[in-house]
């Protein structure tokens, strides 16, 4: 009997464990201190890295946070976890990727550009805006439906509510309906807590988990556009999603510090002062670690600084509103003479000089150009 020839068939590559940034832990020892609780020994218990609490680039599993969700509203006594923590989110738990809404000029819009980008936050959930006449529904699509639970969803229909208050500047939003796609909790004092806490007609069992809200609003300014700094948080964008340059780190779990810098400098500078170890703390790292992340994707603290500073200095010179001393302090420099060096560096000419070009002899005049 002639043998039979190996197989060639390769077993079927296993799919990767769905993710999340730890920027969704925004939050949690605060409520660990105000419950009496300890957030390190919680995510100790489900077995998440502890540097989760400190850096928001940190990719959790997706399962993992759902356990943790469960695990602090049981062990904690706190039947409405999930909305408590979701309590002081709204873009900042997207990181980057919540300057996308910074750019148009509508709030449907807004919300479309935050749900085109969620993929650099999370690849376990997607959200949608769908229209359907007087009616608007943001909804919530996890990549493994059968894992997300009760305090999970909750949680992320209340961070929704939240940014859909924060980019339209209704702090007092109310969806019209909010929908779970999941079973009424047997415990009586959960179902309570959430429906109080989500503050809409909420529907349990629903076959999606959703948001509903008045269709009109989308069609509302937005109260977060940022024309000012839009070439910058454009380049902050794009390299979210640009391939990794070679030589640089490439695995999924290497953040994109150098986006993170970005959108930093921007919030900090100006009024300032921003600088590396300023950055450094408001992401959670030594400086000297963020040095080395920077370092590994083939740039420093002190270029990003400079070519924002240089970008910003452009616009600010052909608005012409500042005279050139108290725009050289909206750069973060000590006097306008160290200013002057670092244009005529960047440029080859002096500030004065480009805004003349740019206002006229009359109107720059009037700005303190001379």
């Amino acid at each position: 009997m002639p043998a039979t020839p190996p197989s060639s068939t390769k077993p079927p590559r296993r799919r990767a464990e769905p993710w999340t940034r730890a920027g969704a832990l925004r939050g949690l020892r605060a409520l660990a201190a105000q419950l009496g609780q300890d957030a390190e020994a919680l995510l100790a218990r489900q077995k998440l890295p502890l540097a989760a609490l400190d850096d928001p680039e940190v990719r959790l599993p997706y399962r993992g946070l759902c356990r943790l969700l469960e695990a602090g509203a049981r062990d904690w006594a706190c039947p409405d976890f999930g909305l408590r923590l979701a309590a002081v989110q709204h873009l900042s738990l997207l990181g980057a990727v919540g300057l996308a809404a910074r750019l148009p000029a509508r709030v449907g819009e807004a919300l479309t550009a935050l749900g085109d980008r969620l993929g650099a936050h999370s690849d376990a959930f997607t959200m949608a805006l769908e229209v359907a006449g007087p009616r608007a529904v943001l909804s919530y699509r996890p990549a493994c439906p059968e894992e997300p639970k009760t305090q999970l969803l909750a949680f992320a229909m209340a961070v929704t509510r939240n940014a859909v208050a924060f980019v339209s500047g209704q702090p007092d939003f109310a969806p019209q309906a909010v929908r779970l796609a999941c079973p009424a909790p047997a415990d009586a004092a959960v179902r309570r807590a959430l429906a109080r806490g989500l503050g809409a007609s909420l529907r349990w069992g629903a076959p999606q988990t959703a948001l509903q809200l008045d269709a009109a609003l989308l069609d509302a300014p937005t109260a977060i556009q940022d024309t000012q700094y839009a070439p910058l948080i454009r380049d902050t964008l794009a390299r979210l999603t640009a391939p990794p340059r070679p030589g640089t780190p490439d695995a999924p779990d290497a953040p994109d510090t150098v986006a993170l810098v970005h959108q930093h400098i921007a919030r900090l500078l100006p009024p300032g002062p921003c600088t590396q170890a300023t950055v450094a703390r408001a992401l959670g790292l030594h400086p000297r670690a963020l040095q080395r992340r920077l370092a590994a994707q083939g740039t420093h603290f002190s270029a990003l600084l400079d070519a924002h500073r240089h970008a910003l200095a452009l616009t600010l010179l052909r608005q012409g509103t500042l005279p050139l001393a108290a725009l050289a302090r909206q750069l973060g420099y000590a006097d306008q003479s160290v200013f002057n060096q670092a244009f005529r560096r960047w440029t080859g000419q002096s500030p004065g000089r480009l805004r003349r070009q740019a206002l006229g002899p009359a109107r720059a005049r009037e700005a303190g150009a001379w």
